[in-house]
């Protein structure tokens, strides 16, 4: 092979690789992260091929502060993204940035469920989320997320 070939050889195998995204990077934007964890849980009901919050996702998303939390917390009878154990969204998760700094950021998620899962009449429920990310090296990390005054880290502290 010449010289020539072996560059462009290179070339390819590093266009390539550059391709290929990090299995355990964080989102490259805030709302890019929030994104991420919303679309583990599928659309529609919960079914058996969307997982939700699980430790890989966790482990992806969160900063340490908060991932040491999620493991710490042992049990987690409720997922604080979805308000409860199951989860049936009416419309797709908006994702919108609200403030952002160069470390920092927050971004509101509305999330809109019906907890009748198709038995009876719709009982319509609206979360607004707002969730404080931090960037890291490999991209932005979820430090801590407020529904209705709570915070998802104290949450998880009290188990």
């Amino acid at each position: 092979m010449d010289n020539l070939m072996i560059k462009i050889l290179g070339l390819i195998v590093t266009i390539v690789l550059a391709a290929i995204p990090n299995a355990y990077a964080a989102g490259r934007t805030p709302v890019a992260t929030i994104s991420q964890l919303y679309a583990s849980y599928g659309q529609g009901c919960n079914h058996s091929d969307s997982v939700g919050l699980n430790e890989e996702l966790a482990q992806r998303l969160f900063d340490a502060g908060l991932f040491r939390t999620y493991r710490n917390a042992g049990w987690i009878d409720a997922d604080f993204f979805i308000g409860g154990q199951d989860w049936c969204f009416t419309k797709p998760v908006s994702v919108t940035l609200l403030t952002q700094t160069r470390s920092k950021a927050r971004v509101l998620a509305i999330v809109s469920l019906d907890d009748s899962f198709r038995h009876g009449a719709p009982r319509p429920r609206v979360l607004k989320i707002t969730f404080h990310l931090v960037r890291s090296p490999d991209g932005w990390r979820i430090a801590d997320a407020l529904e209705g005054g709570e915070s998802v880290k104290n949450d998880w502290r009290r188990r």
